[in-house]
Formats: structure tokens, C-alpha cells, sequence
């Protein structure tokens, strides 16, 4: 899992990344001190969780996360705050969590449980379950293992399926 820490004050991120470095859980942190330079990081790389201030110059993190949420794949967010009274605020920007400072390792840990139950997993690597194709042969069935097959032509409501020494007759059908 891949995050970053916004927040404008030095120590509150190094105490933040200290503590998810300890969790042993992120696998790449990236800081920003200020909304606008959360965005342009952003874009240098993929961010799974952003851990959000609230209170911060300019552009407030409540902000930053509005115009996030409007994103395709947005990054979940965590707010990160010392104040108490945007909680109900930040769950209409659909945060995953809300943590007051100063913050207790367990309490991250359940933040952190909250964002891996709401990424997608990944799409492992999909291997063909078929092995062998029916195909038809002289009049019988015969099963064409699918590392032999060159080529499928598609006719009609059939298929010739080719091989290096061979062609055969389909009409089934592997679409899912």
C-alpha cells in the first residue's frame, strides 16, 4: 500500500510517518506540506491512502478532499486532525477514517485495516482454467489441447481451429 502524508507542520508528518513505517504495512510514503503540492506529487505516482490535516493554509485538507472524492480512482483518505468538529464533514467526502492528535499506534492499525478492506483487489493474473478444446474430428470428438492451437477461424456459427498438422471443427462456445 502506497500513501501519502499532507499535513503543513514538519513534525506532525514525521511523527505520522514514523508511526506507518512501523506498522510495516506501507510499502512507499510520500509527504506534502500543502494541498497544491499533494496534487502535483499526485501525479508523479499512484497513492493507495492519503493521510489528510485539515486545518492548513490556503487550501484546507476538508477541500483537497472534496475535490478528490471527484476523481475516477481516488486515493481513500484518512483524516489526520486535531479537531474534532469536522468528523461529520469528512464522512461526506467518504473517508475511510478520522484520527485525532495525538495518535495511538492501534488506532492507526484499525485506519489502515479500513483502507485495505475498501481497495479492490487486484486482479491477479488470469491462466486460462480450459486445457483442452472439443473439437470435432472425422465425425468424432476429439480434445485439442490449447498449447497446440496456431489459429481459430471464426465461419458462421462454427469454428476451424488450426494446429501445426491438423484443422477441426468447433461449435462450442469459451466466452464467459
Amino acid at each position: 500500500m502506497r500513501a501519502m502524508i499532507v499535513d503543513d507542520e514538519a513534525p506532525a508528518r514525521s511523527e505520522l510517518r514514523y508511526l506507518l513505517e512501523e506498522t510495516g504495512r506501507i510499502d512507499g510514503i510520500m509527504e506534502a506540506s500543502s494541498a497544491r503540492e499533494a496534487v502535483e506529487r499526485l501525479m508523479d505516482g499512484k497513492v493507495d491512502v492519503m493521510f489528510l490535516d485539515i486545518q492548513m493554509p490556503k487550501t484546507s485538507g476538508m477541500q483537497l478532499a472534496e475535490a478528490l472524492h471527484k476523481l475516477k480512482n481516488p486515493p481513500a483518505i484518512v483524516f489526520v486532525t486535531a479537531y474534532s468538529e469536522y468528523a461529520l464533514d469528512a464522512f461526506g467526502v467518504d473517508a475511510v477514517d478520522y484520527l485525532m492528535k495525538p495518535m495511538e499506534p492501534e488506532r492507526l492499525a484499525q485506519a489502515l485495516d479500513k483502507v485495505q478492506g475498501r481497495m479492490k483487489p487486484e486482479e491477479p493474473q488470469s491462466h486460462s482454467a480450459v486445457e483442452r478444446i472439443p473439437v470435432v474430428k472425422s465425425g468424432r470428438k476429439v480434445l485439442v489441447p490449447i498449447d497446440q492451437i496456431r489459429y481459430i477461424e471464426a465461419k458462421d456459427d462454427y469454428s476451424c481451429i488450426y494446429t501445426d498438422v491438423d484443422r477441426f471443427l468447433s461449435t462450442i462456445s469459451l466466452a464467459k
